[in-house]
């Protein structure tokens, strides 16, 4: 029972045609006059097996109590979830309608059960409970059928502005997860009063006639998927899926159609350059580790992170802003000569860069030399796939992570000279196989002991303080019952001793910038986003001289 599902279905497809022949051949050899041959058939139990899997995939009744092994990337996201930054995914998708009808919390049960529950091949594990060491997923047998009754529950709509959504998305990062290793909560509202969207998206809304809004408040744990699985929630979720599967389909049937093109001779120095590639890259990435294990630097917000918040105080500084169309930065980015990428990166690290400062200012923090050289590390985790999930291709962590040094200048004007230290910087990591290293070499840790290995991912992160996430959305706007979806606010879980992540994400030619972060390292997460786009509008500056 804890074959993989895939493997399954490949075996299932050839027993009928084997059970078939051997009831040919048995009959046919009793009454011939050579020697009887030995199928060997299987035992009665093993109709049993078959019948189980053929209902846990076709979907026709609930199959519960399957178990089948979460994989290794999750494990290790389980295992190094502390109490201090849980291993949990959040996102907050903000949908407007006309009036009075706004999307229920049975609309979203019916439509999640109807459009993700049934494709038990991708989402088995959404039908699933999960086990207390993170191991195993365990078939849920009302959820198989679809009652979500108590995995999806109705929420009052909050009307305090962001900070009572704030509070709202702050109780689904640290309330335990439980059992069942995802949950939503939904509420219905006005949508003049969304604490989500801005002020013009809200007017412009209500004048095309939408004036109700509903949020789904949408958390998972780590060990179901990464960031790039919970979007393929969404893109199946809306009305819009069939239409996203066919761009996915058409771009890999152009790769396809290039590869085919190629000679034997063309091929064969292809693979000997990949080859080269690795080797390369292997011996870059072995100096670069050991260079940042001689020269290990301590997290600069160690001492902050040591202090304990006042019993019953906000524990994470929670933030967004959707501010920048994808055509204008990327207008930015061609003239600078780097990628969207590199640039935030640039700007986030140098907006960590002022907290720090800040925090030496107020005496929070040792005006030390390990605070005043500026050198910033930070986490960037990579998709093996690059940022999609490919048709049929079912949900998982499909991750590596690069770590990066960044030297960043103090002067208020040097952004240019910080956006070219982290293109040179994050073009060694690009030119290596530092993801798929990262993530072989996760596989092999998450088999030891959990306080074994938080300790040895903190020490391979070792003084990082901030995790930069981007991820890429459609572009194009979405539906769900007709329903448009005017924003994704999605937040990243940073991984352990690491006090900020933040979340590069682009929806229908917008890009959203989230913050996640200890409450003690950054107070104030509206001012720490205003750093980062301080830092974008002077590379738009120096970018019209260009």
């Amino acid at each position: 029972q804890q074959h993989d599902m895939a493997s399954a279905r490949h075996f299932l497809k050839i027993t009928p045609a084997l059970f078939a022949t051997s009831q040919s051949l048995t009959k046919h050899s009793s009454s011939a006059s050579c020697d009887t041959i030995d199928l060997h058939l299987p035992p009665p139990s093993f109709d049993n097996f078959i019948s189980k899997y053929q209902v846990a995939l076709n979907g026709k009744k609930s199959a519960s109590g399957l178990k089948r092994r979460t994989t290794s990337i999750g494990r290790l996201a389980h295992k190094t979830s502390t109490t201090s930054n849980p291993s949990v995914v959040s996102f907050v998708i903000s949908l407007s309608s006309a009036p009075n009808s706004a999307l229920s919390c049975s609309d979203f049960s019916d439509t999640f059960a109807e459009r993700i529950l049934s494709q038990r091949s991708r989402f088995q594990r959404f039908a699933s409970n999960l086990s207390a060491d993170g191991t195993m997923f365990i078939s849920n047998g009302p959820m198989l059928d679809g009652d979500l009754r108590n995995v999806v529950t109705p929420t009052s709509h909050p009307t305090g502005g962001q900070d009572e959504a704030k509070r709202i998305i702050e109780d689904m990062i640290y309330k335990p997860l439980g059992d069942v290793p995802w949950g939503a909560k939904v509420s219905r509202g006005a949508l003049a009063r969304s604490p989500i969207l801005t002020q013009n998206k809200v007017e412009k809304a209500i004048r095309d006639g939408r004036e109700d809004e509903t949020l789904v408040f949408f958390r998972a744990s780590h060990a179901l998927g990464d960031g790039v699985s919970m979007g393929a929630i969404m893109g199946e979720l809306s009305d819009e899926a069939e239409e996203l599967r066919g761009k996915v389909k058409e771009a890999m049937k152009k790769r396809r159609g290039k590869k085919r093109k190629k000679s034997l001779l063309t091929k064969f120095a292809a693979f000997f350059k990949r080859l080269f590639w690795f080797v390369r890259g292997l011996a870059m990435i072995g100096a670069q580790q050991f260079r940042m294990m001689i020269f290990n630097s301590a997290n600069p917000f160690r001492t902050l992170l040591e202090v304990d918040l006042p019993e019953g105080k906000p524990r994470r500084a929670l933030g967004w802003k959707e501010c920048i169309t994808v055509e204008d930065a990327r207008a930015v980015a061609r003239s600078m000569g780097c990628s969207i990428n590199d640039m935030f990166v640039a700007c986030i690290t140098k907006a960590v860069h002022k907290q720090i400062r800040e925090h030496v200012a107020e005496g929070n923090i040792e005006d030390d030399e390990e605070t005043r050289k500026g050198r910033i590390r930070c986490v960037i985790p990579v998709h093996l796939f690059g940022g999609i999930l490919l048709p049929g291709q079912e949900i998982g962590n499909r991750i590596g992570a690069v770590s990066a040094e960044i030297q960043v200048e103090d002067e208020g004007g040097a952004c240019y000279d910080t956006l070219k230290e982290t293109q040179t910087k994050l073009k060694i990591i690009k030119d290596a196989p530092s993801a798929l290293v990262s993530y072989v070499l996760a596989k092999g840790v998450s088999q030891l002991p959990s306080s074994v290995a938080t300790r040895l991912l903190t020490f391979a992160i070792g003084g990082s303080c901030v995790a930069i996430s981007n991820v890429r959305g459609p572009d194009v706007p979405l539906h769900v019952k007709g329903r448009k979806v005017e924003q994704l606010v999605g937040f990243v879980p940073p991984p352990p001793s690491v006090p900020i992540g933040v979340v590069i994400m682009s929806y229908n030619g917008k890009i959203t910038l989230t913050l996640n972060a200890d409450k003690r390292c950054v107070p104030d997460a509206d001012k720490f986003v205003g750093w980062v786009l301080e830092e974008y509008r002077k590379l738009v500056l120096l970018s019209l001289t260009k």
